[in-house]
């Protein structure tokens, strides 16, 4: 009975830690979609782009995970602030429908996973895996806390709460769900649109790489890293109610 008792505990217990990384993973389309309500399924690219920024990143400096996660933040806001530049942002502005954003989406997301299949192929890191060790922490029950578990447990809790205070509690988190209520009225109320949807790309992108990342450290990094996982990535955010940051790390 005991036994019993420690098995289901201990699933419990790796089912959060493994939901944690999950989270992290889905907190930057949460955004897009609490902003601009895009389900944005090139988000999943963001995973994979900041996977292979970190394990890059870990070759020359490794198990520094600070080091890796800022590298794949910086370089997906990068990638994300151009793609809604050139693609999003000309077609929200000729107010095309949601379908139209979304095939845009998936038009998108296939132009950057074949482009990461173009510089792995020629760099040789089809398949590869960031130089992060992982390190058991704790055992809970039958479940085993490391060291990448517990930087996503903190990380999603943080973040989520961050975010939610951001955008509730901040002038520019304000104009966001300004836009996110009526684009038009936030206009013409004097919210720079243009300045805060590209923030919250920026952010959204960043986030995509943060959460590329700690998926690296149990999942092999290749260019399709971020695409298998992209359902579970939407059931996350789908479970969350898709616009709430404290409802992702329940869906989590």
């Amino acid at each position: 009975m005991i036994s019993l008792l420690s098995w289901l505990l201990g699933s419990v217990f790796i089912s959060l830690f493994t939901g944690s990384v999950y989270v992290v993973a889905s907190l930057g389309l949460t955004l897009t979609l609490a902003v601009v309500k895009l389900p944005n399924f090139a988000h999943a690219e963001f995973l994979t782009i900041g996977a292979y920024a970190g394990a890059v990143v870990s070759f020359l400096f490794p198990g520094n995970f600070a080091l890796m996660s800022t590298a794949a933040f910086l370089l997906c806001a990068f990638i994300a602030l151009i793609i809604n530049t050139v693609v999003y942002s000309k077609l929200i502005s000729k107010r095309v429908t949601i379908y139209i954003l979304v095939l845009a989406s998936f038009a998108v997301a296939q132009f950057v996973r074949y482009g990461v299949f173009v510089i792995a192929s020629l760099t040789g890191l089809l398949s590869t895996a960031p130089d992060f060790p992982l390190t058991v922490i704790a055992n809970v029950y039958t479940a085993q806390l490391t060291n990448a578990y517990l930087i996503a447990l903190v990380l999603s809790i943080g973040v989520s709460v961050i975010l939610a205070l951001f955008l509730n509690y901040t002038g520019t988190g304000r104009s966001m769900r300004a836009i996110s209520d009526n684009s038009d009225l936030a206009r013409v109320s004097g919210v720079k649109y243009t300045r805060v949807v590209n923030l919250m790309w920026i952010i959204a992108g960043g986030l995509g790489g943060v959460g590329g990342v700690i998926l690296s450290t149990y999942t092999t990094v290749t260019p399709v890293m971020g695409f298998n996982l992209l359902l579970e990535i939407f059931a996350v955010v789908i479970i969350a109610g898709l616009t709430s940051f404290i409802g992702t790390i329940v869906g989590g």
